[in-house]
């Protein structure tokens, strides 16, 4: 079954379930209580009373009347109040439970009521018909037939429920086609989705963070390296200057010790033939 047959098939309960149904229970509530006597004498025209309704017949449907109006106000509010599926089948259940029971209260008038359509009047409609209705409706329900687990479709629920039910301000009318159980596995499913989306982040972040950090001691040891080159090569400029440096003060030296030895050899040659002969 598609997802928009199952849709359909989730609008037709909701309609029947929590308008039809009821407002028609509510009729049949109407009739047994203010219009008893058209009720009896529908239901059974030989033996309804003609020249009054006993007070017993009055207090029996009067309970009726009550009975019909709490069937009504239950499946209405009730279904009304909730979207989980666990409590609408509990319901149904026990509702589908009353029609075998409704029905099986007809059975004195013959079992020609269950089948000859032609002789039905408007209650015997309401009796029999409109109950064969609702339980069929109700065993569909029950049997899964549009609202089965979501597996059935072949989808999972993330894939049918729409993408803003994790979206409060945008979620319209989605408890309306989906059961609470679908919406929660689909947000656990999106969940679950978005956890690993994380993991994977998380993974490729740390990548990139160990990349940076490779990539940063890199450059800090090619500056390191360049640092030592620069200072290598300074170091040779400074020693070469250094040496040449040492080099001409070393001549200079040379030279002036030379040539003092030679003004120093000059100055003793003078002064040796200037001296006067001793006496």
């Amino acid at each position: 079954m598609s997802a928009s047959t199952h849709g359909e098939m989730r609008s037709f309960y909701k309609y029947f379930f929590l308008y039809i149904e009821p407002i028609s229970t509510i009729v049949g509530a109407y009739y047994s209580s203010l219009q008893q006597q058209t009720y009896l004498d529908l239901t059974h025209a030989p033996s309804s009373p003609q020249s009054g309704i006993p007070i017993s017949s009055q207090i029996v449907l009067m309970q009726l009347s009550n009975l019909y109006l709490c069937f009504a106000i239950t499946e209405a509010l009730v279904l009304r109040a909730t979207s989980d599926l666990k409590v609408w089948r509990t319901l149904l259940t026990c509702l589908l439970i009353a029609d075998f029971g409704h029905l099986y209260s007809v059975n004195a008038v013959g079992w020609h009521v269950y089948w000859n359509v032609l002789g039905w009047n408007a209650i015997d409609w309401g009796n029999v018909a409109f109950v064969y209705a609702g339980a069929t409706t109700r065993i569909c329900f029950l049997s899964g037939i549009g609202v089965g687990p979501s597996g059935q479709t072949g989808k999972k629920a993330s894939d049918q429920v729409p993408q803003n039910v994790d979206r409060p301000h945008e979620r319209l009318h989605v408890e309306d086609h989906f059961s609470r159980d679908e919406v929660f596995q689909a947000l656990v499913e999106r969940t679950d989705s978005q956890v690993a989306k994380n993991k994977d982040l998380k993974l490729m972040a740390t990548e990139a963070d160990a990349k940076v950090r490779e990539n940063e001691g890199n450059l800090i040891k090619n500056a390191f390296l360049e640092l030592e080159l620069e200072e290598t090569k300074y170091l040779a400029k400074y020693t070469e200057r250094n040496n040449a440096s040492f080099k001409a003060i070393f001549g200079i030296w040379s030279r002036s010790i030379v040539s003092g030895n030679r003004q120093e050899k000059d100055w003793r040659r003078i002064l040796r033939s200037s001296r006067l002969p001793r006496s």
